[in-house]
């Protein structure tokens, strides 16, 4: 078994390196392997490999959370019937647990459970969109 080295500091900040390792396994694992998106070349993930996909991803966590696994916010947003609504977002990946039926919320401060489920939602709009969500506007998964 290997050691746990996702594991915040005092701050809860992981280090990129680990969470670059964690997302490489992830992604190798997923069918965002070998994927390239049409506007991957603009974004640098231009073979689809997973040490990319973790340059990527490492860049959306830097902006959303800020590498912190115990980031937590609350968005107000307009809902699709046009109602505002109040959203939490939790973890490295600033994810709606409401998008991860199943996991008690507590769970996705985890960052190897909050890597897991943002890639798996990230995987599943990249390959919906047939596009990488551009890092510098606001992604809600």
């Amino acid at each position: 078994m290997k050691p746990i080295y996702l594991k915040p500091d005092v701050n809860g900040i992981v280090q990129e390196k680990f969470l670059r390792t964690e997302i490489e396994e992830v992604v190798r694992t997923s069918k965002l392997n070998k994927y390239v998106p049409t506007n991957a070349t603009t974004l640098k993930v231009n073979g689809g490999h997973p040490e990319e996909y973790a340059n990527y991803f490492i860049s959306l966590i830097k902006k959303s959370s800020k590498l912190n696994a115990n980031f937590e916010t609350t968005v107000r947003l307009y809902s699709s019937t046009g109602n505002l609504v109040e959203v939490k977002r939790v973890g490295l990946f600033s994810i709606n647990p409401l998008t991860c039926p199943g996991i008690d919320p507590q769970r996705l401060f985890d960052p190897k459970v909050n890597v897991k489920e943002g890639i798996r939602l990230y995987e599943e709009l990249i390959l919906r969109e047939g596009n990488l969500p551009d890092i510098s506007g606001v992604i809600l998964i």
